[in-house]
């Protein structure tokens, strides 16, 4: 999965080669035509496993390009639906930790697609109970972890909380 962003300014202020340094970074785009990306926060170049500080927000993704990955997990198609993420990543001497908000906005499974890896859960009671009474599934999820010398996460991984908005 993948997301083209267009007409792409900002600026990046502060970027050295000093381990200890921080730049600031502000952009904002558009994907597809209409939809908003925005890129905002602080790090370092030379230490961004020390020190990394960013937002990243996208607003009423086409969740119809989502559908490689609704049919092979869940084994349908979406029709419909718009997608806005907000994504908080910081990193502090290796222990990072992620904040994301998630809204998913009326969405509407399609046709069913055949695959092995699909889930048969009933994906149509488990949006039901998610769906508040607009429509809008609004999920939380933090992470939190640490970095390994070698550039990748342990397997001490943890999603450490998934909470739904009330009604």
């Amino acid at each position: 999965f993948g997301v083209r962003i267009s007409d792409l300014a900002g600026l990046i202020v502060g970027l050295l080669t000093e381990p200890a340094s921080r730049a600031e970074v502000s952009m904002e785009g558009k994907v597809d035509e209409f939809d908003l990306a925005r890129l905002s926060g602080n790090l370092s170049l030379l230490g961004a496993t020390e020190y990394t500080d960013l937002k990243a927000t996208f607003r009423n993704l086409e969740m119809k390009n989502l559908t490689p990955y609704s049919g092979k997990f869940a084994g349908r198609a979406i029709e419909s639906g718009k997608l806005s993420l907000d994504l908080e990543y910081k990193i502090n001497q290796r222990k990072l930790k992620g904040e994301n908000q998630i809204i998913i906005d009326n969405l509407t499974l399609g046709e069913r697609v055949d695959s092995k890896d699909a889930t048969t859960l009933p994906l149509h009671l488990a949006l039901a109970l998610l769906r508040n009474s607009k429509g809008v599934i609004n999920l939380g999820l933090r992470h939190a972890s640490r970095i390994s010398r070698r550039g990748s996460e342990e397997h001490a991984d943890r999603c450490q909380q998934i909470r739904r908005s009330p009604r």
